[in-house]
């Protein structure tokens, strides 16, 4: 009824394993960790494209090791491609930064990605390990109690988003997801407040999409 305190009816309290679990192997010699940063330039035109790997080796000291960092656009062609030796005693941070002209911006209205590709190799040439992820080239500040995206006042249109589902109680299926975020788009919805919990994965992958 109208009289019920709704706190809770719109999130039911469940046990268990909610999401999916992997487990995955990694050589001795790995990449432990990075952090990608790409605001744009002053001027918010081209983007200035850093990211910090850090290395960790489980084994003997080693030497002669190298990692690539490539930035692919949306065509898979290489904006750019950098490869560093690197030696691993215990822990190593190797870093790679680039201005990338005229970068493709992103946006709530236009979502470029660009995809992020770190590839190890060990002192014979050989792929030890490879990783990928999506980045964007944008900028986000506060001036003047105002919220700017690439120098652009933003008017916030939010909602708040559960995971919940008749069927699967808290699991979101990628098809239900997509049908979210598609719903978001048709209705102008800029923000979402991740009541209260850190959302799935595919969520966040999504949201740098859509």
């Amino acid at each position: 009824s109208d009289a019920s305190y709704v706190e809770c009816q719109d999130f039911w309290r469940m046990s268990g394993i909610e999401r999916d679990v992997y487990l995955f192997a990694q050589p001795k010699v790995r990449i432990a960790d990075f952090f990608a940063k790409t605001p744009l330039d002053a001027a918010f035109k081209n983007g200035q494209f850093s990211v910090e790997v850090s290395l960790k080796n489980h084994a003997s000291p080693v030497t002669g090791y190298s990692l690539s960092c490539k930035l692919l656009d949306a065509e898979g062609r290489a904006v750019y491609s950098e490869e560093k030796r690197v030696d691993v005693d215990g822990s190593a941070v190797c870093t790679f930064a680039k201005e990338i002209e005229n970068a493709a911006h992103w946006t709530a209205e236009t979502p470029n990605l660009y995809t992020l590709v770190l590839t190890l190799k060990d002192p014979s040439g050989k792929i030890q390990e490879a990783v990928s992820h999506r980045v964007g080239f944008r900028t986000v500040e506060i001036k003047n109690r105002q919220l700017l995206v690439n120098g652009q006042p933003i008017l916030i249109k939010g909602v708040n988003v559960h995971e919940q589902n008749p069927a699967t109680g808290h699991y979101m299926t990628e098809e239900l997801l997509r049908k979210d975020f598609e719903l978001f788009k048709k209705l102008n919805v800029n923000t979402v407040r991740t009541s209260h919990y850190p959302q799935p994965e595919m969520f966040y992958k999504m949201s740098d999409e859509y």
